[in-house]
């Protein structure tokens, strides 16, 4: 499946709405707020990258197995497309 960059774009955004939405409690400090704030887009990205990242297939890797002194033992090549963990 394609990455799809849009997607990526609305959740980062949904993140940074979400912090500009959140109010300020009574007994919160505005360091306490800021710090809670940062920490709410942060999550937010990370979430967004990570759901990305894992939404990728990878397929048709090749690889050349060697051994000790780099001697060529032959090649392997990767069948189906398969998910990132």
């Amino acid at each position: 499946m394609a990455l799809d960059k849009n997607q990526l774009a609305a959740a980062i955004k949904a993140a940074f709405d979400a912090a500009q939405a959140a109010e300020k409690a009574d007994a919160e400090s505005s360091d306490q707020f800021m710090q809670r704030i940062g920490k709410l887009v942060a999550d937010g990205i990370a979430a967004a990258v990570d759901t990305y990242v894992r939404a990728a297939e990878v397929g048709g890797v090749k690889v050349d197995v060697v051994g000790p002194g780099n001697q060529p033992l032959g090649t392997g090549t990767q069948t189906g497309a398969v998910k990132l963990q």
